[in-house]
C-alpha cells in the first residue's frame, strides 16, 4: 500500500465515441476493465479522505505550536519568561526560559527537528 506522499491518480480517458471505441471488442472484458478502474479510483478516494481526516485531527496541535512560536517571537527581547508547558496529557509544569533562539518541533514517527524561531514561524 502506498504512503500518503506516494498516492498517484491514473489519468481517466473520456470516450467521445463509444461505438468507435467498442469496435472489435467484447462487452464483458471492457466492462470488467471499467469496473477495475472504478475500484482503483474509489480506493484512491478513500485514501485521500483518510489522509484529510488525519490532517484535520493534527490541525489544532499544529496551530497551538504556531501560536507558541509567535508568542516567543513577540517576547524575544525579554531577558526571562516563565511559561506553563505540557509534560503529558493534562499534566503541566512551569519553566523558566531565557534567551530562546530555537524551538524543537515534533514531526512524529520519532522525528524531531530544531528550527530558529523565525524559520519555525514559516
Amino acid at each position: 500500500m502506498p504512503t500518503d506522499s506516494q498516492i498517484t491518480v491514473a489519468k481517466a480517458d473520456f470516450l467521445d465515441d463509444l461505438t468507435k471505441f467498442m469496435e472489435g471488442k467484447a462487452v464483458e472484458p471492457v466492462i470488467a476493465g471499467f469496473e477495475e478502474q472504478r475500484r482503483k479510483f474509489k480506493l484512491i478516494e478513500q485514501q485521500f479522505v483518510q489522509r484529510k481526516a488525519r490532517l484535520m485531527m493534527k490541525q489544532p496541535e499544529i496551530q497551538k505550536a504556531l501560536d507558541i512560536v509567535k508568542m516567543l517571537l513577540e517576547k524575544e527581547e525579554q531577558a526571562e519568561m516563565i511559561m506553563d508547558y505540557e509534560l503529558a496529557e493534562g499534566v503541566y509544569s512551569k519553566a523558566k526560559l531565557a534567551d530562546v533562539k530555537t524551538v524543537n518541533l515534533w514531526l512524529g514517527a520519532g522525528i524531531m527537528v530544531e528550527y530558529s524561531l523565525k524559520d519555525a514561524k514559516v
